[in-house]
This record gives C-alpha cells, sequence and structure tokens, in this order.
C-alpha cells in the first residue's frame, strides 16, 4: 500500500502561522498516519490531529485510548496538537476557527487481476 499526502484549502495564516489539520477516527493510528502526519509537519507551522467520535464505525477503541495513541505516537513532533472533534459540524468549527488547510492520506492499492 502507498500512501500520498492530499492537502486541500486557500492559503490560510493565523497569526503569520499556516495551520492544517488532520482529521481522522486514528482507530487505531498507523504508521501510514504517522506518514501523512510527518510529512504534514514539514509544510505547515502548525498541523492540529483532529480525532473523531466516530461512534458510527464501532471503534475497536475508546475515544479516550485512541487519544492517548495519538498523543504518545506523535509527541517527538514539533507543533503537533491533538484535539477531540464530535463530527462534520465540529471539523468545520475547528477548520473555521483555525483558518486552516485539510490534510488527509489517499491509499492506493494495487489490483491483481487473474488473467481471466
Amino acid at each position: 500500500m502507498d500512501f500520498r499526502l492530499v492537502i486541500c484549502g486557500a492559503h490560510a495564516r493565523v497569526g503569520g502561522m499556516r495551520t492544517a489539520i488532520y482529521p481522522g477516527s486514528f482507530d487505531p493510528v498507523t504508521n501510514g498516519h504517522l506518514d501523512v502526519l510527518q510529512r504534514a509537519t514539514k509544510l505547515f507551522d502548525q498541523v492540529i490531529v483532529a480525532v473523531a467520535r466516530s461512534e458510527s464505525k464501532r471503534p475497536l477503541f475508546s475515544l479516550e485510548e485512541r487519544v492517548r495513541m495519538v498523543v504518545r505516537a506523535t509527541q517527538h513532533l514539533r507543533h503537533t496538537i491533538v484535539e477531540v472533534i464530535r463530527g462534520f459540524t465540529a471539523f468545520v468549527d475547528v477548520a473555521e476557527h483555525h483558518h486552516t488547510f485539510t490534510v488527509g492520506g489517499m491509499r492506493h492499492q494495487m489490483v491483481q487481476r487473474d488473467g481471466k
């Protein structure tokens, strides 16, 4: 699997800082998530990791466990903030408050055909 960095948003600066938000359920946080996040920290002054409640997905880990995992996995990255979002409208509120770019990963999988 190959992960690609996808960035959406207008040119955004808050107090002279370029800020990005990286939303997801992070259930659990994976090496792919961390790869995208590490790339984003090189492009932006601040990255907000927005951990979504995602109760409709029936998460494997509780919200508190997922937040702890993300905090632990990102503690070596500078200018990374972990926040909880409670749905799409909360994501929009955070994005509008911080005037952010949105960062995400795009999975690319090779499809094998059996030749029949």
